[in-house]
This record gives structure tokens, sequence and C-alpha cells, in this order.
């Protein structure tokens, strides 16, 4: 079961129009030497739209500043809600794991060398790539982009606010009982 930071960046994504996958596994084989995890791995193809919280108006600026309504985005976060090292950041393999996962290019390890330095890459002119680390605490890193706990937490509430009524009406179809009791408490502030 994913931590609670997993699962906000989790509903960070969702509610920015992605289809975020929580906690994909990455086989140990040829191209991993140990099995380890992707927090969350997301695909948000172009033209997504909903009534309620889909429209271009409503994506958090950091993404907004990274969609183009005619390119597909992928994105590979990591969520680090306790202490780690900088360095361990988006290792290599895992990238490379990841990459191949989102099927949004045909030669992941090709991708690396020029991905591995920056926190966005367009394999085709069509795609985007991001790496995104949600953390405790702001991080600045040409690697990769950063949202803090914090910055994900608000950004919810401030959705669920600005579609207060709808989203409590609706609040048990989400299958998530931390959303459902954010939503209850935005409605409902004691």
């Amino acid at each position: 079961m994913a931590n609670y930071g997993e699962q906000l960046a989790y509903w960070y994504l969702r509610l920015n129009g992605f289809f975020p996958l929580l906690d994909f596994v990455m086989h140990r084989g040829a191209k991993m030497a140990h099995t380890s995890d992707c927090d969350v791995l997301a695909v948000r193809p172009p033209y997504v739209y909903e009534e309620v919280g889909g429209q271009l108006a409503d994506l958090d600026g950091i993404i907004r500043a990274n969609v183009d309504v005619n390119r597909t985005l992928g994105i590979i976060c990591q969520v680090k809600t306790g202490k780690y090292k900088k360095a361990e950041l988006f290792p290599q393999e895992h990238v490379i794991y990841a990459v191949g996962r989102l099927g949004l290019c045909v030669n992941p390890p090709g991708v690396f060398p020029q991905f591995s330095g920056q926190a966005a890459f367009n394999p085709s002119p069509n795609i985007r790539i991001i790496k995104l680390l949600v953390a405790q605490e702001s991080l600045t890193d040409q690697r990769f982009l950063c949202l803090t706990v914090g910055e994900v937490r608000e950004f919810i509430r401030m959705r669920l606010v600005k579609y207060k009524d709808v989203k409590y009406r609706d609040r048990h179809f989400f299958p998530s009982d931390m959303l459902q009791d954010f939503i209850d408490r935005v409605h409902n502030p004691q």
C-alpha cells in the first residue's frame, strides 16, 4: 500500500488530467540489478478535458508550464517524505525502466544520455517526459522538477474548494479514504 506522500502525488497528478499508476514494480533482470519501484508513473494524453476540474485553467502552474495540448506528457515521480540522498534520486536504470514502461519512445536506453541532466525531455515532437520529485522541502536541481508535499496538498485543497459542492456530492465515488476525508474537511471545516 502506498504511503501518504505517494497517495498525495497520485491525486495531484490525477487532478491534473493524468492517468497515474501507483507503486509500479521494476523487476530485477537484465536492465535492473535489484527489484525496486517507481512511486508514481503517469501519462497525460493530448486533449484531456473534463467539465469538473479538467480544463486548462484548472492545471497547476508547474504542469501548465510543461503541457502542450498537442503533446502527450509522461511523468516519472519520486516521493520522499523522509531523509534521502539527492545524488541517489532518479538513478539511470530506474529512469530507463520507467521510460520503457511509459511506452512513449522506441529506445529508452538511448534517451537517458540526453535526459539524465535535465528535468524534461522530448523524445519526439509530440511527446514530453518529465522527472518530478515530491518532497517535504523544496529542492532546486536541473535534473528534475520539485514540488513540496505542502504545495501538493494545497493544490488538492484548492481544487476541492473550487468544485466544493460537486466533489462533496460525489466523494464516495473516489476510491481513496484519504481523498474522501480531504473532500469532507473542505466541505465541512471544523
